[in-house]
């Protein structure tokens, strides 16, 4: 099914929304270039290039020890660090459906 999608217009400027957002919190704009590298080494080739994400040796070993010290640490964090996220999310979206309603 993934060989036959297409990338629409639409869906790289959400992607570009997502994965550049100049208007998130500091946070979070500290995070991107991880989320962008993990997200460029999950999607297939063929979408990787659609969105225009790259890859290269280098950024693979990058995210094969990103995933190594992921899994040394994270299962070490407080609940409530690994929940924060989720959290602030739903928060936010909650907000923001009351806002439209």
């Amino acid at each position: 099914m993934i060989a036959s999608f297409t990338i629409t217009p639409h869906a790289t400027k959400v992607a570009n929304d997502l994965l550049y957002n100049n208007k998130a919190p500091l946070w979070i704009k500290i995070n991107m270039p991880v989320v962008r590298l993990v997200t460029a080494e999950w999607l297939p080739p063929q979408m990787r290039e659609a969105y225009g994400l790259k890859t290269s040796k280098t950024r693979r070993v990058v995210y094969r020890m990103l995933l190594g010290l992921t899994r040394g640490v994270y299962p070490h964090m407080p609940m409530a660090i690994r929940k924060f996220p989720m959290k602030y999310y739903l928060k936010d979206m909650r907000r923001r459906m009351d806002n439209v309603a």
